[in-house]
């Protein structure tokens, strides 16, 4: 990892705390937030790959990972009014694939979705199972983008 990635994780973290802070207690994310989070992830493409083709790129799939999404949402809402899939989730998975691209952002979804079903479960003896009960994704998401960031950079790694 060169020394701007590690800025940029560090730069990356401090905003993923607040976004999880917010979500934990006001039960969404604010936009700015969303805003700075793909900002930051925008900057450092620019940084790391200053040709307007990668910027191209990485705004395109943005774009096509907001259609995806909201398309799910869509589909979520028809199958079933209650499953809730917020929009502040949806402009983090945004934001987070200007870090890590569109398959990253399925990744980070897939992380998420996969440690809030492993958080349930450790919590089930003391709180019981609760399915229909709406918690908030971000802590789950940051995860889910921290851990697809550092393994995008390892997998990066030369092998000596």
């Amino acid at each position: 990892m060169r020394p701007l990635d590690i800025v940029f994780m560090g730069l990356m973290l401090a905003v993923l705390i607040p976004i999880v802070a917010t979500d934990l207690r006001e039960r969404r994310i604010p936009n700015r937030l969303n805003l700075a989070l793909g900002g930051l992830g925008l900057l450092h493409t620019v940084l790391r790959a200053p040709h307007i083709l990668e910027v191209a790129l990485s705004l395109g799939g943005a774009a096509i990972t907001l259609v995806l999404l909201l398309g799910t949402r869509a589909v979520l809402g028809l199958i079933d009014r209650r499953a809730v899939f917020g929009l502040g989730d949806v402009k983090f998975l945004v934001a987070a694939s200007l870090w890590v691209g569109v398959q990253g952002s399925v990744a980070v979804m897939l992380v998420a979705s996969l440690v809030s079903i492993l958080a349930a479960l450790a919590a089930a003896p003391w709180r019981g199972l609760r399915m229909r009960e709406a918690l908030p994704f971000a802590p789950m998401l940051a995860i889910g983008l921290l851990a697809v960031s550092l393994a995008g950079y390892a997998a990066a790694a030369p092998i000596r």
